[in-house]
């Protein structure tokens, strides 16, 4: 409801200024006094005199350390008396606050980070301190970042230590539910896709394919994602590069004397896929070596 001056206060032929001393809750303080002027000539006029007051909105942008927006995280804002004004799960857009108060500090909580993210561990405190959106140059918008979860795996040769290249392996859960499939490279570890992997849960790594001439691993490897990301800054860096030992099949055969026991050079020998002997795999004549 308009305010009506008292008469006896003003005098015609005067300036006059309107300014605002404490803005309500939501609302910049107005950026400068409104000024009017009693025109003598006027007699009778009645003035009206609309002030203007700016809405306090500030945007939470949710992003990884590429800049790029991240959706699925809970987050929650509190302020100064630790009570929490708003909360919602982002979804790759800036989200608005408010009815904020100007000089009032806020922080902003994530309880919770999507699959590939760690949640950030300290809030993010901003404040609402200037008088008007011109005024804030843009920093009305607060960014909160995630910090990606990153695990690679390797698959080497044993005895030579050298990458092996094509090998199957299947991420499952600690259940043992399979999750994805990942096929090494011979050239460098290869990286876990991040939207498979969660924050303090334990996955197991089983070779689902063995590449010819190497025995299967012997067992699962497991591994946990840390819970935070102080947690994963305790970790070395070795910790999150999972390599898998694959073993060589060796086999010797030798031909040798019934009676003796000794090696007999001459004869050729075959080897075969299956155990009818249709598929030829290698031949070679044996040594008495």
């Amino acid at each position: 409801t308009p305010h009506k001056l008292d008469r006896t206060l003003l005098k015609a032929d005067r300036y006059y200024a309107i300014r605002e001393s404490e803005a309500p809750v939501g609302y910049f303080l107005m950026a400068q006094d409104e000024s009017f002027y009693i025109d003598p000539n006027y007699v009778g006029q009645t003035y009206t005199l609309t002030a203007k007051n700016q809405p306090i909105s500030y945007y939470i942008n949710k992003v990884n350390t590429d800049g790029e927006p991240v959706a699925g995280a809970r987050l929650a804002v509190y302020d100064s008396s630790n009570v929490r004004i708003d909360e919602w799960t982002t979804d790759g857009n800036p989200h608005q606050l408010s009815g904020l108060k100007q000089g009032e500090v806020y922080s902003i909580e994530e309880s919770s980070a999507p699959a590939g993210y760690y949640a950030s561990s300290k809030r993010v405190e901003f404040t609402v301190n200037s008088t008007s959106l011109e005024d804030q140059q843009n920093n009305f918008y607060v960014e909160v970042t995630d910090i990606p979860i990153e695990f690679y795996v390797e698959k080497i040769d044993e005895s030579t230590k050298q990458r092996l290249g094509g090998v199957e392996i299947t991420l499952q859960s600690e259940a043992g539910n399979d999750i994805a499939v990942i096929t090494t490279s011979d050239n460098s570890a290869v990286k876990i896709p991040g939207e498979y992997l969660e924050a303090g849960k334990t996955y197991r790594l089983h070779e689902t394919k063995a590449l010819d001439g190497y025995y299967y691993a012997d067992d699962d490897m497991t591994f946990t994602v840390p819970s935070t990301v102080e947690e994963a800054k305790g970790q070395k860096s070795s910790y999150f590069t999972k390599i898998i030992k694959d073993k060589r099949i060796r086999y010797s055969v030798a031909k040798v004397n019934e009676e003796t026991n000794s090696n007999v050079a001459g004869a050729t020998l075959g080897l075969y896929a299956d155990p009818y002997g249709n598929t030829l795999l290698h031949s070679w004549v044996t040594t008495e070596e």
